[in-house]
């Protein structure tokens, strides 16, 4: 054995066993064991650390000057012992560290994000609105289907027949079905308001713009079947004129079953403006085919007929509607304006 491991086998504890002179004794250091061994067996946890650190004091940490210690986003300065809590959020980490980390300002203040826009099929209303409208759409069609079946047949062949239904219950079912089609023509200019007129849509309340559009709808079939029902009242006879609104009440309650499917495509999948635009324009123009076409079997059947069939469907079915439109627009308008 060396001269050098026999002086290190004679440290005992602290204090050094008798060794040559010439040999240098180096000492053993305190461990944390030593200090944890020295305390009473009944030392509690907190007596135990702050042993521990009286036992091996923690030096100031320095920095280098001109040296900067950060993260992305974060920010150090060093940690003074008088500084608090930012606020109560801050972490045990931020508490506890030797530096404390500063937030930038981006990061106390956030990213403004896009809000999200208002969207039909969020809104529990109006998606009870159109399953009410499709559970009493079917339950008046299952009830009247003798008699649809029958106008139907008689829309292609004339024939002379006693109604089945009496006419109160003829009324309800057809009030309804003038209510849903209106209904669906609201939904439908809802659609072109969000798209074409955002500025109507982002200070008008959604609820209100619905409402005028189904009004104003609701209007213009009432002001449409009244002057439909004087006109004919004037120049033909009485069973004319019922002929005439069994098929008219026949076309409607088909606008508004083709339209239905379109406004659900619009409000849940969301069918581009475009689309409806397209397909809305094929299931009125196919309607007003069937308009002219039953028109002019019920009333201008005679020569020169046709000229009169023109200017009683342009003034009666096609003018209308463009007051219609250009009504919902100003009307839309006039809501931001006084509200």
């Amino acid at each position: 054995m060396t001269p050098q491991h026999h002086a290190d086998t004679l440290v005992v504890g602290d204090s050094l066993a008798a060794a040559p002179d010439s040999i240098a004794v180096r000492p053993r250091q305190k461990t944390v064991r030593d200090v944890l061994r020295a305390l009473p067996p009944d030392a509690t946890p907190t007596e135990q650390d702050d042993a521990v650190q009286a036992a091996f004091p923690r030096d100031t940490l320095t920095w280098p000057e001109g040296v900067e210690l950060s993260l992305p986003g974060i920010k150090a300065e060093p940690y003074a012992a008088d500084l608090r809590p930012i606020n109560e959020y801050e972490t045990a980490f931020e508490r506890h560290s030797p530096w404390k980390l500063e937030r930038l300002p981006y990061r106390q203040e956030g990213v403004a994000g896009d809000p999200l826009p208002y969207r039909f099929r969020t809104d529990d209303y109006v998606t009870s609105a159109l399953l009410l409208c499709f559970f009493l759409g079917a339950w008046v069609v299952a009830r009247s289907f003798r008699f649809i079946r029958q106008q139907i047949k008689d829309f292609f062949f004339t024939r002379q027949h006693d109604n089945l239904f009496t006419p109160d219950a003829e009324l309800r079912g057809q009030f309804f079905l003038v209510f849903q089609t209106c209904f669906v023509l609201g939904v439908l200019f809802f659609d072109y308001t969000q798209e074409y007129m955002t500025s109507v849509f982002n200070q008008v309340s959604p609820y209100k713009l619905l409402a005028t559009d189904v009004a104003l709808s609701l209007c213009y079939y009432a002001i449409k079947l009244t002057g439909y029902a004087f006109v004919n009242w004037i120049f033909f006879t009485k069973e004319q004129n019922e002929r005439w609104s069994e098929s008219y009440m026949l076309c409607l309650l088909a606008l508004g079953t083709a339209l239905y499917p379109v406004a659900l495509l619009v409000v849940y999948f969301d069918l581009s403006f475009r689309a409806t635009l397209i397909v809305c324009t094929v299931i009125l123009c196919l309607v007003k085919v069937l308009l002219f076409y039953k028109c002019h079997a019920i009333f201008f059947q005679y020569r020169l007929g046709f000229l009169h069939l023109f200017l009683y469907f342009c003034t009666l079915e096609i003018l209308p509607m463009l007051v219609l439109w250009r009504a919902l627009v100003y009307a839309n308008n006039y809501l931001v304006i006084n509200f």
